[in-house]
């Protein structure tokens, strides 16, 4: 793919996955294979010559998500072009942002917007600074949002704050 779009402009951004775990491994051989996919991702675009020896490439978190990303065994790939973008998503509270029905896992929540639900968006965002933007990597936030099925008798009032305040926080 890459080698067929090598001559395409800046516009043009590969991403290396999307929303990868590997729920069969162990975690830390789960990371050490994330980590050598990403690599691999990284060293095969940049060697397929016109732009993709400078485009900028989006390198796929673990499983998108900012706590498993910002995780120590997580390692961004080495790239000698230094335009490597982290990409993630937000899905959190996931009771208010996915769920639709009762699962094992939880209730579908049908409000946000507590002091508890500002302090925890404030946590992660502050997290990926931490972890990533402060080190010089840029991230993305790819994904972000609410279910809105009319089954789910969401708050529209607390998808409004939800949305506005991931925005303005990120």
């Amino acid at each position: 793919v890459s080698k067929q779009f090598e001559n395409y402009s800046d516009y043009l951004v590969f991403e290396s996955m999307n929303e990868v775990e590997f729920k069969d491994l162990a975690k830390s051989d789960a990371y050490n294979l994330l980590n050598k996919i990403n690599q691999t991702f990284v060293d095969t675009v940049r060697k397929q010559g016109g732009n993709n020896s400078k485009r900028h490439l989006l390198i796929a978190g673990y499983n998108t998500d900012i706590v498993q990303t910002c995780d120590s065994r997580y390692k961004m790939p080495t790239d000698p072009a230094n335009n490597c973008i982290l990409s993630i998503h937000y899905y959190t509270p996931s009771p208010f942002a996915v769920a639709t029905v009762d699962t094992t896992w939880c209730v579908p929540r049908t409000t946000w917007g507590t002091k508890e639900d500002l302090d925890e968006l404030n946590s992660y965002m502050l997290k990926l600074y931490t972890t990533f933007i402060s080190k010089g990597t840029p991230v993305i936030i790819g994904e972000y949002g609410v279910l809105t099925q009319a089954e789910n008798k969401k708050e529209l009032s607390s998808i409004e704050k939800y949305l506005a305040n991931v925005s303005e926080t990120a």
